[in-house]
């Protein structure tokens, strides 16, 4: 009968509606989906053959305010992630994905329209209601991304640059002191321990290596001291070196510091490593060595 007809068109038209909610990644009550059905339910034909292998540093991508979780986890994974802020209107991720060759990694309502700007497969709609570290998982898998221990951190978590300078303990001591930020220390053991360290005073710094190679930032570029300034310590770029975020406590037990070239952020090896390291071991590429417990 006609009224059994409509029935059945408002049923596949429900249908239809929920399977594009799902795909853009609204958060709802229903049934876990595989991620084939995901697939599936977004426009994706399941392929025989995944893509090749590729290294952290050959994915440019670029996350939508709703996502900036999975872009920090992406970055310290060596992924190359520009994040929107959050007064940026979304057409700005299709403005960077055209301009720069970047994907854009999205969720929601943006998602219909941003595909539309960008060429075939450079759009991924993510779901919303996964944690971030599940969603960086899911776009490693996704473009058959294979990190290393040495991509953790070849990235400033700051600014996305990949190049850094070394300075050694020594080194920041003299800096430290120069700039005023160990004047007001009352530890006489840190005291001591400064003296001791410090070199004689000189106009160039110290392209001194630690005697163990950090155990992450392998992949990243290393710079010349030679550009940085002196006098102002600046880098070519003009950021100067932030030396105030430096504790001085820290000056006993870390003998190598890395500083990023754009920013200027200081950083050194703590335990943020091994964290990262035990988080992402299922699509981590792990030697024996590497392995954690």
């Amino acid at each position: 009968s006609k009224e059994k007809k409509q029935k059945e068109k408002q049923g596949k038209m429900t249908k239809q509606a929920l399977g594009k909610e799902e795909c853009q990644g609204a958060q709802r009550v229903s049934p876990p989906r595989s991620d084939m059905e995901k697939g599936l339910l977004c426009g994706e034909m399941p392929s025989e053959d995944p893509p090749p292998a590729l290294p952290p540093q050959q994915l440019r991508v670029v996350c939508d305010n709703m996502l900036q979780g999975l872009g920090r986890y992406l970055r310290c994974l060596g992924v190359d992630v520009v994040m929107l802020e959050n007064t940026d209107d979304h057409r700005v991720a299709a403005k960077l994905a055209q301009v720069e060759g970047r994907v854009i990694l999205t969720c929601g309502q943006p998602y219909q329209t941003l595909r539309s700007q960008v060429g075939e497969g450079r759009c991924l709609s993510l779901d919303c209601s996964e944690k971030a570290k599940d969603q960086a998982v899911r776009v490693l898998r996704h473009f058959n991304i294979q990190p290393t221990p040495g991509d953790i951190f070849s990235r400033c978590q700051a600014c996305n640059s990949d190049q850094y300078v070394e300075i050694p303990r020594a080194d920041m001591i003299g800096l430290l002191k120069e700039k005023g930020y160990l004047q007001d220390s009352t530890d006489p053991t840190l005291e001591k321990f400064c003296q001791q360290e410090e070199q004689e005073p000189d106009d160039t710094l110290t392209p001194a290596l630690t005697p163990e190679p950090p155990r992450y930032a392998a992949q990243c570029r290393w710079a010349s001291l030679s550009g940085l300034d002196r006098n102002t310590l600046t880098f070519p770029g003009g950021s100067p070196m932030q030396l105030h975020t430096v504790p001085p406590t820290l000056l006993q037990r870390v003998p190598l510091f890395y500083v990023c070239t754009r920013c200027g952020k200081v950083f050194w090896e703590g335990s943020h490593f091994s964290r990262v390291l035990s988080l992402f071991q299922e699509v981590l590429h792990l030697t024996h060595e590497d392995k954690v417990p």
